[in-house]
């Protein structure tokens, strides 16, 4: 009895071991899937972004959002976005529906939190401070406030509570590593 008793100890073990590197072997291939999986939707977000984030560097761009800051105050009372004068109308619908755009990527979770507000933060509040009273005024002359640029109002509600600084602190962490 003492015999067998000292052979299944080595059997034990052995066993322990292969239970072991089993249990090892899934921890890293649910580690290397999830990371693959991360990896993934980054790579799904990279087209979408360059190709949206080109329109907001072209200078057409920022020369209509400029002129829509500057000039938009002066007009009042506020009258439906769709009712302001040209070329401030097309201005305001085509900065707007950029921007809109963002929010809803944003909102669908299409695309990273931090890289739908970071590169925008300062310009769209600047922007829907300027549209802001036109926007009221269209929702107003639809009969619904929930009829225009709801997601972008959400959306700049959520990058005006936004810690840029947390952000970029996070990223220069990531960074100097």
């Amino acid at each position: 009895m003492g015999d067998n008793a000292d052979m299944d100890i080595p059997a034990l073990v052995l066993n322990a071991l292969a239970v072991l590197t089993a249990f090892a072997a899934l921890v890293v291939s649910v580690v290397t899937s999830t990371r693959q999986n991360h990896l993934g939707h980054n790579a799904n977000q990279l087209p979408v972004v360059v190709e949206l984030f080109s329109e907001i560097r072209s200078y057409e761009f920022l020369r209509k959002e400029e002129q829509l800051w500057q000039e938009l105050p002066g007009i009042a009372p506020a009258v439906p976005l769709s009712e302001l004068p040209a070329p401030l109308r097309e201005y305001s619908f085509n900065v707007a529906n950029f921007y809109s755009m963002i929010a809803y990527l944003w909102m669908l979770q299409a695309v990273d939190e931090r890289l739908a507000i970071w590169p925008v933060h300062f310009r769209v509040s600047k922007t829907w401070e300027a549209i802001r009273p036109f926007v009221q005024a269209e929702r107003a002359a639809r009969g619904a406030e929930s009829s225009f640029l709801n997601v972008l109002e959400t959306f700049v509600a959520k990058v005006e509570g936004t810690d840029i600084q947390c952000y970029l602190g996070a990223l220069q962490r990531r960074v100097n590593g």
